[in-house]
Formats: C-alpha cells, sequence, structure tokens
C-alpha cells in the first residue's frame, strides 16, 4: 500500500508540473494536452471509498474542492481587477465576472486568474456521479465505463451550469481510475498488459497520424473513438512504469523522484499558485533572455512554486495555508 501510495504522489506530481508546462507557450503544448487532464482525473478515481456515507462524502467533496474554488477564484478575479486598474486596461462588468465565477465555473467565462481552478468542482461533480453509482447501482465494470462514456458524449454538446458538465465529461476517466484501484493487484502484477498497453497506442498514433489536442476544459474531446483509448493506454503505461520504477534502488533513492512526490502531495497549492508564477517567470525570462525560452520559464515557474511547497511544510498549521 505504501508502495501504491508513492506511485500515486509521483503520477499526480508528473500530472501537475504537466499542468504547470501546459500552461507555457512550448512545443510540447499538443502533447501535453492530448492526456494530462485526463491522467489527473484517473488519479482522483483512485480512491473513491463507498464506505463513507453520502453526506460524508458530499461534505469532505465540498470542503475539499468547492470552498477552495470559491476562495482562490474569488482571490484571482480580485488579482486580476488589480492588474487591469494598475495597467490602465479594459475591466470585465461586474456580472458577468461573478456569472463565470458563481454559475458557468468554466474557463470560457472566467477571464481571470481564477480560470484554472475550473477543475475543483469539475472533479467534485465528477467524483459524486461516480460515487453514487458505485454505490448504489453497482453495474457490471464493462457496463460501467460504458454508462460513462454515453454520459460524456452526450454531455459533450449542452453547456451546463456550475461546471457539472465538464464533470459528466470527466466521467470515464474518473470512473477508470476506481475500477483500477479495485482491481490494482491483478492489474499491477502482470508484465504482459503494459505492453498491450502500448501495442494499442502505437497502433492509434499510426493510424491517426499522430496525438490530438484534448481539452476537457473547453470539452474538446476530438473524436472519442480514439481520444479515449489514447488516454488511457497512455495512463496505464505511466501508471506502470511509476509503479516498477519504484521499486528499483536508483528511483527510489532519487532525489528528482523525491521532488515529483512533493508536487503530487501538494498538487491543489501548485494549481492555485502556477498560473501567478508562470507569469512571473515569463516576464523575468523574457526580460533577461528574450523570448523563446519557455524551458527556462518552466524551471523558474517550477522553482517559485517548490519554495512555496516547503514554506508549506514549515508553516502547515498556518491560515494561508489551510484550504491548500
Amino acid at each position: 500500500m505504501n508502495a501504491f501510495s508513492e506511485t500515486v504522489d509521483r503520477a499526480k506530481g508528473l500530472a501537475i508540473l504537466l499542468v504547470l508546462l501546459g500552461h507555457i507557450a512550448s512545443p510540447l503544448g499538443d502533447v501535453i494536452y492530448s492526456f494530462h487532464v485526463p491522467l489527473f482525473f484517473f488519479l482522483a478515481g483512485l480512491f473513491i471509498k463507498t464506505s463513507h456515507s453520502d453526506k460524508s462524502y458530499l461534505t469532505k467533496g465540498a470542503e475539499r474542492l468547492i470552498l477552495p474554488f470559491l476562495i482562490f477564484g474569488t482571490l484571482g478575479f480580485l488579482a486580476t481587477l488589480i492588474k487591469n486598474i494598475a495597467l490602465h486596461r479594459p475591466i470585465e462588468p461586474l456580472m458577468e465576472s461573478l456569472a463565470g465565477l458563481l454559475y458557468w465555473v468554466d474557463p470560457m467565462h472566467m477571464h481571470h486568474y481564477g480560470l484554472v481552478l475550473w477543475f475543483l468542482p469539475a472533479l467534485f461533480w465528477g467524483r459524486t456521479v461516480v460515487f453514487m453509482l458505485a454505490k448504489h447501482i453497482r453495474l457490471h465494470p464493462l457496463l460501467f465505463v460504458i454508462l460513462t462514456l454515453i454520459v460524456a458524449s452526450l454531455v459533450h454538446y449542452t453547456e451546463l451550469p456550475l461546471g457539472l458538465d465538464k464533470g459528466l465529461v470527466a466521467l470515464p476517466w474518473i470512473c477508470l481510475g476506481y475500477l483500477f484501484y479495485i482491481y490494482r493487484e491483478r492489474w499491477l502484477s502482470a508484465n504482459w498488459y503494459w505492453v498491450v498497453c502500448l501495442a494499442l497506442l502505437c497502433c492509434l498514433l499510426v493510424y491517426t497520424g499522430g496525438v490530438r489536442p484534448l481539452d476537457l476544459g473547453t470539452k474538446n474531446l476530438g473524436n472519442p473513438l480514439f481520444s479515449f483509448p489514447y488516454t488511457v493506454s497512455l495512463i496505464l503505461i505511466i501508471f506502470w512504469l511509476l509503479h516498477r520504477g519504484g521499486a528499483l534502488p536508483f528511483f527510489s533513492g532519487n532525489r528528482l523522484m523525491g521532488v515529483m512526490s512533493q508536487f503530487g502531495r501538494d498538487s491543489l497549492l501548485v494549481l492555485v499558485l502556477h498560473i501567478y508564477t508562470n507569469n512571473m517567470a515569463d516576464i523575468l525570462v523574457n526580460r533577461a533572455l528574450g523570448s523563446g525560452y519557455w524551458y527556462a520559464t518552466f524551471a523558474l515557474s517550477a522553482s517559485l512554486v517548490y519554495t512555496a511547497i516547503l514554506l508549506k511544510r514549515r508553516y502547515a498549521t498556518s491560515l494561508i495555508f489551510k484550504y491548500l
């Protein structure tokens, strides 16, 4: 269990670093956007516990996801407002800003630093639906996956308030994470399954001529017949490699692996802060080196966020880190 938890932390660390890098203009953008958010939803589904009561699950989910969204989404709006006033830029009407933050809850309507937080309400809805289905209906695993795929495909064409549509679109990956955890020992002990995933992944890439961007924030699923098996295959390969690699002395004691795990354990802190650190890093790098040094921007932004992680470790009881 400790080895599995460490694998999850590393996978979350990789996923949040890809989010950070994905929001920087880099040549890796198409590859990152093809799977990094589904990876996060998959990881979020791993620890859905149907042993909780409905009330307890909803309450804890709201405290961990909705409350931070409201707090840091509001701060993101205020930060953008102050910046626009200071730089004499146009200011979005207040009612439109509030509607984006409190009603639509998606990147298309939130024109401020809080837009990256759309993931939190979507995760709340997606995890809640999977929890309810798993606890009260108990479908066969295959039917469970098919049902979530059907729902995601239908919701893809609709627009629902409160981020509900993004949560429903994310259902297949959350469902997969939930089922993977149940059968984790069987899958992780088999050497053949990652070979099958790798073969499927290669066939899909050859057939389609390369990766295709996938943006769950705007519900851009591309062709689901490609995007779902592609992301699933890649996610399972990544998880298997991280799990098997963790058993090797080089990786288990590697400082970089430890840092990745820290990023994973504090992924919410990174999610909230990275859009600010990205902006600061971009300004500093452009002034010092010029444009095009995306890797320097990434390194500087990641270093700034890691400093915040270390501060949280030291002042974990501080009010400023209470909801992170």
